[in-house]
């Protein structure tokens, strides 16, 4: 329905390489333009706020069918979340890869570094990242009892796509994000 500038640059992001390495789609997924929809929903969301579901994909597409001004800056943007992603080199078998948890991140990461001007120290965030990811997994088996870790937990748990889910999972990769500034 839509062939414009907004959906090219969501299938141009959708088809990095940095997805393919870390296996985030299935092929299942790529037939049925579920990259595609998810990387229109990270431009989307770092072009506002985070919102349920796709609600926001058709209207973004219509609006910006024509044009994209923010292309180029948007482009940018993903392409400086992802190179600190490859830089911090997180393992394959890491939760981080499930989509709805890289899907905060990224977002998280944007507003941090692009939105706010903030910069990490490289090897602290690789630490914290895996100590936190890692203790995800460990709470998923075991209540530890720290709040941060169960609200994170349960907005994994079911109905990941809804706003309020991506709201509180952002607020506690943010938490986490920050130690690393």
């Amino acid at each position: 329905e839509f062939q414009g500038e907004l959906k090219k640059l969501g299938e141009r992001i959708a088809n990095c390489y940095f997805f393919e390495k870390y296996n985030v789609f299935s092929d299942r997924e790529v037939r049925r333009m579920s990259d595609t929809v998810f990387a229109l929903s990270i431009l989307i969301t770092m072009m506002s706020t985070y919102f349920h579901r796709e609600s926001e994909v058709k209207s973004y597409l219509e609006k910006y069918n024509d044009e994209l001004p923010e292309a180029k800056d948007l482009k940018n943007r993903f392409a400086k979340v992802i190179s600190i992603l490859r830089v911090i080199r997180l393992p394959k078998e890491l939760r981080i890869w499930k989509k709805a948890d890289l899907f905060v991140l990224i977002i998280e990461l944007d507003r941090i570094l692009n939105q706010e001007k903030k910069y990490f120290k490289i090897d602290l965030l690789r630490k914290l990242l895996m100590e936190f990811y890692n203790d995800v997994d460990k709470e998923m088996k075991n209540s530890s009892g720290n709040q941060n870790l169960q609200k994170y937990f349960k907005t994994t748990l079911q109905a990941t796509a809804d706003r309020s889910n991506r709201i509180g999972r952002g607020e506690v990769i943010r938490a986490v994000l920050l130690k690393a500034i």
